[in-house]
Formats: structure tokens, sequence, C-alpha cells
């Protein structure tokens, strides 16, 4: 698949943010509902999500598996394009740990649109410094020990 089909498949999507593909997997939940007294498992994390409430300003890395990064509030903020649609369309890091997945369209406004032509290149050699501890997730589900084998989508 193409990189320009990829991107016209994730912009027609319907937005919806998974819980955690490990404990809930194909389970999905639209931005609005988070925090309207969904319950959570144990181990999936907290869905209150308050980096939707962030403003990040994205910069461009040139890097196709980790295309976007942000800094707010002085961490590090990295989204890892994914195999979509067998896997949500990214995953966000932040400051080189896993926080959550993202389908499609199903970040805040506030986040803006990280893959628009505008986006300023972030320097070379922070590049490397930022992707540095996660430069080894490339596979969906890599970062919790569990990467994806499956050839069509990850292989």
């Amino acid at each position: 698949m193409t990189a320009a089909r990829m991107w016209r498949k994730l912009l027609a999507a319907r937005p919806r943010i998974r819980k955690s593909w490990r404990d809930a997997p194909g389970e999905a939940l639209t931005p609005d509902a988070i925090g309207a007294g969904v319950d959570r498992k144990a181990g999936v994390g907290d869905l209150s999500l308050p980096e939707f409430e962030a403003r990040p300003r994205w910069q461009s890395t040139g890097d196709g598996y980790f295309p976007f990064v942000a800094t707010v509030d002085g961490t590090w903020w990295v989204l890892r394009v994914n195999a979509y649609p067998d896997h949500p369309a990214w995953t966000l890091f932040v400051n080189g740990a896993k926080r959550f997945d993202v389908d499609v369209e199903g970040v805040r406004p506030a986040w803006g649109r990280p893959f628009g032509l505008s986006v300023p290149a972030l320097e070379a050699r922070l590049t490397q410094e930022v992707l540095a501890p996660i430069r080894g997730f490339v596979a969906y589900g890599s970062e919790v020990g569990q990467p994806c084998d499956n050839p069509f989508c990850c292989g």
C-alpha cells in the first residue's frame, strides 16, 4: 500500500480511540465517551487522557515509522504510524513510553493536524536523539513485548 493511499484511508475512516489493544482488542471508544463513566480494566491506564487538552506543536522527523514529534510541557511526544486498518492508525509515545493508541481522526482539535503540509521539520540531530528510545518499537505491539508478526500488515 502506498503512503498516499494509506493517508487517504486514514482520513476517510471514522474516529475512535482504543482503550488498550492488549486488554480490549477491537474495543474502541469515541473521544467524547472518555471520562463519561467508562469502567477501566486493570492495567489499561488512565482513561481521562489529559493529552487531549494539550496543544502540541508538531514537527516532522522525516522518519517513515515515527513521522511526527512535539514537545508538550517539557516532554517529548512521538506519533508512530501503524499498519492501518489492521491496527490503530497511530500510537502516541510520551518520553519513550507508550501512552495510548489513536485511530484516524480520534485526536482532539487542539492537536491540530500533524500530517499537514505546513509542519516544520525537526533538525536531524535532535530527531535522532528523540527517536532513539523507541527506535526498536517499529512493529505494532513491540513496545509491550508482543510485536505483530502478521506478514500482511507488519511483516
